[in-house]
C-alpha cells in the first residue's frame, strides 16, 4: 500500500474524484484500503478532497473507513510469544492466508495465520491517527459511533483484535457501547481473547465488567478463543483469574483443547485450535499442565499447521482419521492448500487421495477448487496422473470441482480447468445451481462476464435460482446492478418483488442494495403473498439494522400492520428478538400513541405479550411488561377467545414465562 501524496495528487487532478469513489467487488474504495494500511498522507489528503463524511460510507458489508482503521489488515489472529515478550501491541503482525478468495465467510472454510513482525511505531501512528479522524467526523450528521457492519461487528469488536488498549480507549472517549454483542453473541472480551493479549483481555473484563466465561450462541467461550490464538499467556490468564471450566464443550460437544488446534470458533475444542494455531508449546502447555487428551480429531486440525507431521510421529495420532461425516486428512490439506501435507500424507502415511467425505462426499478437487487452490490443483495433476479424471466428478449435490471453482472466483483457475482440462460448464447441481449462478456468489463480474460472453453461458436471468437471487443472497451488488443494466431488468417488479425480501432476509448489503437499486418509498410497498413487507420480515429474522435504517429514517412508522393486523414488534417478540424488542419500545410511532403501539392487536385479538407468552420468551415477556406497567396498560387484556397473554403462557408449559410475567406485576 503506497503512501504517496503526490501520486495521489496527480491522479486527483487528472481523473478528478471519480475515480477515488470506485469500489472493488466488496464494495470497499481507495479510501477503505488506505485506512486498513492507516497510510495517514493518503487519509488525509482524500478527506481533504472529499470531506470527513466520506470516511463514514460503508463497502457492501457494512465496514466504514472507520471499522477498517480500527481492524487493520486481518481479523483473526495467531499471537506467538514473540508478541508476548513485547509491552507495546503490534501492528499488523501477521500474514494472513485466506484458504479462500469467496470472502462470504463459509462455514466449513477455515483461514491461517503465521506471525512475521512487529511494528509498534506504526500501532501507535493508527491510535494517534484515529483520534484525530474522530474529533473531525464526530461532528458529522450522520456519525455513529455504535454503527455496525453487517456481522453485527462494532468498532469496540474490531479494535478489541489488534490487541491494543490505546486503540480501544481512543472509542471510549466517545461514549461506545463497550458490552454489545455481534450476531454470534461475542463480546469485546472475546475479541481481546482472539488477540492473543493478556493485557487487553484484563482491561476487558475489569473495566466493561464482561463476564470472561460468557459463551457466545454457539457455546464458544473466550478461553477457546484464546487458544486459538495460540497465545499461552493469553490462555495461563483466563484460566488463572477467571472460573472457565478447561474441560467446557460448545454446542457441537468440543472442549478448548480443540481450539488450539484449529483456528476456527465454530466447531473444535481448545486442544485441537491449539494445533491450528501452529504452537506447538500451547498444545504441550494443555496436554501436560491441565492433562486435556489428545483426540486423534485434532489431526484434522492440525493440518492446517506445521504441527500434522509432529502429531503423528511423537503422539502416534492415526493419519486416517475422519469426523463423523468423513471428513479425511486429505480434504482437509486440500481445503487450505498445504501441498507438502498432502505429500506426507500420500507418501508416508499411505492416504489415498480419490477418498470422498464431507457433507456432500466431496474429493480432493471439490475441497481445493472451492477455496482457489490453483497451485495445489496443478500440483495434483501433474505428480499424480491417475487421479485427475476426479476433477470431472460430481458430489452428492451433483456439483463438479468446477462450480466450486467458480464460486471461489479466481478467474484463471476457471479458465484453466475450462481450457485445459476441459471441464464441462454447463451443468447443474441439486439445488438448480450453475457455473453462473455461482460466479454471481463470487462476487468477481470479470468472472461472470467471461462465461456470458466468451463461453456464450445461459445467463440465467428467469431461471429456478436466477442470477440476481444469487447476487442479492450473497450480497454482491456489483453483480446486480451489471445484470440490472445488461438485462434492463426491473428489480422492484422481477418475480413479483422477491429480491428485496432477500436482500432483508440475508441481512447483507441491505442499505447498498436500497440505496442503488430500488426508491425506499416503493420498497416498502412491496408486499410477499403473506401480506409482509420488509418491515416484518427484518423483524422476524432479527435484522435490527434494517428496521433502524427504515424507523431512524423516518421512511416509515413502526406500527405498520401485515394482511393480518401484526406489527414489527409482534413478530420480535414472537421470535425472541429481545434486542428489536426493546429498540421497537423506544421507537416513536407516529400514527398513533405509544400506548396503542405497544398493545396493538392482530385480527385475533394478540398482541405482542400474547405472542411472546405463547412462544416462550422470558426476558422479552418481563421486557414488555415493564412498558405496560409505565403506560398503565392492562396486562391482563384478553384475544377473541378470551385468552390472557397469562392463559397461553401456561397452556404452552412454559413456566419461566409465567414466573416472569407474574414477577413483572407484583
Amino acid at each position: 500500500m503506497s503512501d504517496s501524496v503526490e501520486l495521489l495528487e496527480y491522479l486527483y487532478n487528472y481523473y478528478k474524484s471519480e475515480s477515488f469513489q470506485k469500489r472493488n467487488r466488496f464494495g470497499a474504495t481507495p479510501l477503505h484500503i488506505a485506512c486498513q494500511y492507516a497510510s495517514s498522507g493518503f487519509i488525509m489528503k482524500i478527506v481533504n478532497f472529499l470531506g470527513y463524511k466520506v470516511l463514514l460510507e460503508a463497502d457492501y458489508s457494512g465496514r466504514s473507513s472507520l471499522h477498517y482503521l480500527c481492524s487493520g489488515l486481518i481479523d483473526k489472529y495467531c499471537i506467538t510469544e514473540v508478541y508476548n515478550k513485547l509491552t507495546a501491541p503490534c501492528d499488523i503482525p501477521l500474514l494472513m492466508q485466506i484458504t479462500t478468495f469467496n470472502v462470504e465467510g463459509r462455514e466449513d472454510l477455515v483461514r491461517r495465520c503465521i506471525a512475521l513482525n512487529i511494528n509498534v511505531t506504526k500501532q501507535h501512528k493508527r491510535v494517534r491517527l484515529l483520534s484525530v479522524l474522530f474529533k473531525k467526523t464526530s461532528i458529522v450528521n450522520n456519525f455513529n459511533i455504535n454503527a455496525i457492519t453487517t456481522n453485527g461487528q462494532s468498532l469496540v469488536h474490531l479494535a478489541c483484535t489488534s490487541g491494543s488498549i490505546l486503540l480501544v480507549k481512543v472509542l471510549e472517549e466517545y461514549g461506545i457501547n463497550t458490552s454489545s454483542l455481534d450476531y454470534e453473541g461475542q463480546s469485546a472480551v472475546h475479541y481481546a481473547a482472539l488477540s492473543g493479549s493478556p493485557t487487553l483481555l484484563h482491561y476487558t473484563i475489569s473495566q466493561y465488567n464482561l463476564n470472561a466465561s460468557q459463551p457466545d450462541y454457539k457455546g464458544v467461550v473466550p478461553l477457546a478463543l484464546a487458544c486459538m490464538s495460540g497465545s499461552i499467556n493469553a490462555v495461563e490468564y483466563i484460566i488463572n483469574t477467571t472460573d472457565s471450566d478447561i474441560n467446557l464443550t460448545c454446542n457441537e460437544g468440543r472442549t478448548p483443547l480443540h481450539y488450539s488446534c484449529r483456528h476456527d470458533n465454530k466447531m473444535w475444542d481448545v486442544l485441537t485450535h491449539s494445533a491450528w494455531s501452529g504452537n506447538m508449546k500451547l498444545v504441550q502447555y494443555l496436554i501436560n499442565n491441565h492433562q486435556l487428551p489428545l483426540i486423534p480429531f485434532a489431526l484434522l486440525q492440525a493440518v492446517c499447521s506445521s504441527l500434522a507431521k509432529l502429531l503423528v510421529n511423537e503422539y502416534k495420532l492415526d493419519p486416517q482419521v475422519e469426523d463423523n461425516e468423513g471428513l479425511k486428512a486429505v480434504h482437509c490439506a486440500a481445503e487450505v492448500g498445504a501441498i507438502d501435507v498432502l505429500k506426507y500424507l500420500e507418501k508416508d502415511c499411505g492416504c489415498d487421495l480419490d477418498v470422498v467425505g464431507g457433507v456432500h462426499n466431496m474429493n480432493v478437487f471439490h475441497y481445493s477448487t472451492v477455496n482457489g487452490h490453483f497451485s495445489f490443483i496443478k500440483y495434483i495433476i501433474n505428480n499424480y496422473p491417475q487421479y485427475t479424471s476426479l476433477v470431472h466428478s460430481i458430489n452428492d449435490n451433483d456439483a463438479p470441482p468446477v462450480h466450486y471453482a467458480c464460486a471461489s472466483g479466481v478467474l484463471q483457475l476457471v479458465i484453466f480447468l475450462v481450457d485445459v482440462m476441459n471441464c464441462d460448464l454447463t451443468t447443474e447441481d441439486k439445488n438448480s445451481y450453475t457455473c453462473v449462478t455461482w460466479a454471481c456468489t463470487s462476487g468477481n463480474l470479470d468472472l461472470l462476464k467471461l462465461l456470458i460472453k466468451q463461453y456464450k453461458l445461459n445467463p440465467r436471468i428467469f431461471g429456478e435460482i436466477s442470477s440476481l437471487e444469487a447476487a442479492v443472497a450473497y450480497g454482491k451488488v456489483n453483480i446486480l446492478e451489471w445484470l440490472r443494466q445488461e438485462y434492463h431488468i426491473n428489480i422492484v417488479a422481477f418475480k413479483k418483488g422477491l429480491l428485496p425480501f432477500l436482500a432483508a432476509q440475508y441481512n447483507r448489503t441491505f442499505q447498498s442494495f436500497v440505496t442503488s437499486t430500488v426508491k425506499t418509498a416503493t420498497f416498502l410497498r412491496i408486499l410477499d403473498n403473506k401480506g409482509f413487507n420488509v418491515m416484518h420480515i427484518s423483524a422476524k429474522v432479527g435484522s435490527l439494522d434494517i428496521l433502524r435504517f427504515f424507523i431512524d429514517g423516518r421512511y416509515c412508522n413502526p406500527d405498520i400492520t401485515d394482511a393480518s393486523g401484526r406489527t414489527s414488534l409482534y413478530f420480535s417478540a414472537q421470535e425472541g428478538h429481545l434486542e428489536i424488542v426493546e429498540y421497537l419500545l423506544d421507537s416513536p410511532s407516529y400514527n398513533k400513541p405509544r400506548v396503542q403501539l405497544v398493545d396493538m392487536p392482530d385480527s385475533n385479538g394478540n398482541t405482542a405479550l400474547h405472542a411472546a407468552c405463547s412462544q416462550g420468551h422470558p426476558d422479552i415477556v418481563s421486557t414488555i411488561a415493564g412498558a405496560y406497567k409505565s403506560l398503565n396498560i392492562d396486562i391482563y387484556s384478553i384475544n377473541e377467545k378470551r385468552q390472557t397473554p397469562l392463559h397461553l403462557a401456561a397452556a404452552n408449559g412454559h413456566v419461566n414465562t409465567v414466573v416472569s410475567l407474574l414477577s413483572a406485576i407484583t
